[in-house]
């Protein structure tokens, strides 16, 4: 049981609310701009790459890079709760 809870916490959110605003808006920002810019195949690739992780990672509120360093920017009061 203790290691399933431990598991679970793992893939509790790390992301706060003004970050994962942030990243939505850039990876939106990236997905536009690959849309309608004239830009050579490579560096329409390279935005395409770096557009599709950062708005994932936006939705889903949590970041394998934060849980790798033990970083998180949800607030200490909260957008996610554990009562265990």
């Amino acid at each position: 049981m203790k290691q399933n809870l431990e598991i679970y916490r793992s893939f509790i959110g790390n992301i706060g609310g003004l970050d994962a605003l942030l990243r939505l808006v850039i990876g939106l920002m990236l997905i536009l701009t690959v849309l309608l810019v004239d830009l050579d195949n490579t560096t329409m690739f390279l935005l395409a790459v770096l557009s599709v992780p950062t708005v994932f990672f936006a939705i889903m509120r949590w970041d394998p890079l934060y849980r790798l360093f033990n970083i998180s920017t949800v607030s200490k009061r909260g957008d996610y709760t554990l009562n265990a």
